[in-house]
Parts: C-alpha cells; sequence; structure tokens
C-alpha cells in the first residue's frame, strides 16, 4: 500500500511540475506575441539561452553517442541531434559552487513540455518536486534510468515520431552521502556532505570512466557498463541515481 500511494504522489507530482511549466512557457509567448513567427535561433534568444547543433562526426557528438549506448537497460531509442546548451545565468550560479571539486556528466530526463521553461529558467527545486530521495534535483550516470522520465512529443515532430529529449549536466557534487534504503522526507543532504548518492546493486563500471577538462574543471564521465557491486548488493535500489540539493551547470547537452 505505501508503495502505491508513493507511485501515485510522484505521479501527481509530475503532472504538477509539468503543468507548471507549460504555464511558464506560453507566458512567455504572451510577452511577445510574435515570438511563434521568429526563427529559430531568434526564439531561443528570447529563452535567455545559446544553442549549438554538434556534428554527427565530431569528438563530442560520438561522446554522448558512446555515453548513450553504455546502460542496455534503456528505452528502445536512437540518438537524433545533439546540442550544446549555454544559459547566461548558470555561469553564476555555477560559481557558487565552485569549491566542490568532484564533478560529472550525467543524465537528466524530462517531459517534452517542460523543456522550453529549463531553457529560459535552468532546472529547478520547486514545491512540486519530490521523489524517493526526497525534494531535489535527480541525476544518474545511467542513460537507461534516467530515460524512463522521458516524455515524448505527441505525434510527428520534423518526420520522426516519438522524439523526447534528455540533459547531459556537468553537475557539482562535491562529497557525497551514500544510501540504500528511500527517503522520501529528505530536503538536504546531511551537515558536511553536498549531495546524496542512491547506491545501486549496479553501477558503471569505474574503470571505464573518461576525464574531461570544462574551464579547468576535472569533469567525469562514468561511460562504463553497469556492473554488480558486491558491496552494495543489498542495497534498495537497482540502479545508481544522484540527488543534488545545491546545483548548479556551466554547460549542457540536449541529446534528442
Amino acid at each position: 500500500m505505501g508503495e502505491a500511494v508513493e507511485t501515485f504522489l510522484h505521479r501527481k507530482r509530475e503532472t504538477m511540475m509539468i503543468l507548471s511549466d507549460i504555464k511558464l512557457t506560453w507566458s512567455l509567448l504572451e510577452q511577445d506575441p510574435e515570438a511563434e513567427d521568429l526563427d529559430p535561433q531568434e526564439q531561443y534568444a528570447l529563452l535567455g539561452c545559446r544553442i549549438k547543433l554538434l556534428e554527427k562526426d565530431s569528438e563530442e557528438f560520438k561522446m554522448v553517442k558512446e555515453y548513450s549506448e553504455a546502460c542496455k537497460n534503456s528505452r528502445k531509442c536512437t540518438l537524433l541531434d545533439v546540442w550544446r546548451v549555454h544559459r547566461s545565468e548558470e555561469k553564476a550560479k555555477f560559481e557558487e559552487h565552485v569549491g566542490l571539486h568532484y564533478r560529472k556528466l550525467l543524465w537528466h530526463g524530462v517531459n517534452v513540455a517542460r523543456i522550453s521553461a529549463i531553457l529560459k529558467y535552468g532546472l529547478r527545486i520547486t514545491q512540486f518536486s519530490g521523489g524517493n530521495l526526497g525534494k531535489g534535483l535527480y541525476f544518474s550516470p545511467e542513460h537507461g534510468k534516467s530515460s524512463w522520465n522521458v516524455g515524448v512529443h505527441w505525434g510527428t515532430f520534423e518526420g520522426e515520431r516519438n522524439v523526447g529529449f534528455m540533459f547531459l549536466v556537468e553537475t557539482a557534487l562535491g562529497r557525497m552521502k551514500y544510501i540504500k534504503m528511500g527517503n522520501s522526507s529528505l530536503t538536504h543532504p546531511p551537515e558536511g556532505f553536498s549531495s546524496i548518492a542512491a547506491k545501486g546493486r549496479l553501477e558503471p563500471d569505474p574503470s571505464k570512466d573518461k576525464i574531461q577538462m570544462l574551464d579547468n574543471m576535472r569533469v567525469i564521465i562514468p561511460i562504463g557498463p553497469p556492473e554488480p557491486q558486491r558491496e552494495f548488493e543489498a542495497s534498495g535500489f537497482l540502479h545508481r541515481l544522484a540527488l543534488e540539493t545545491f546545483f548548479g551547470s556551466r554547460s549542457g547537452h540536449t541529446p534528442a
């Protein structure tokens, strides 16, 4: 009964977040009635961000593709395009956490209806945020885990059906508090910790990690396939999930 109630509440929270972000998106259009007639780059400028489509033969695109295929327990999908996203406000937000040196590129799956609001305001902890790790922002090193949080575009979009979006975000994790069981009452990491990580029975093989330097900061890309973890074989989680109550992002990618 408890699990059923938690699932029901999670779905209700997700619905409220989607409706809230749809309202924000419509408010942007109301502010500029001619926005729908602008070309895509001008529309993104209204959202306060710049995007760049990556060439499919670029090393960056190949890295994202390899990372997306590392976890086989994903929804059946094909990587269509990857954009590099720059939000001008993110740099100042991220600098608040410049002292957190343990960083990773992690996945964040969203409903397509929330994309415009996220590009405008960034990832936010709202009154509707929540889940089995409590109130915060959720990320995963496994594409397969985050892919199940993606809500796809209804109908046909630019000749493709069931198009969805995911964010690949540089996250400042700092010192992580490991947990093995869910706790929906959490609102922030314990004192002395910067984030909370649900350690799963399966974790990306750390020997396959790649390192990328972003603005002179060392960022880990956990690109290895999930493997059984003896230390966490009794964990209540199958896959790894990280929650950050204090979040910042310098740069992001949006694969579709």
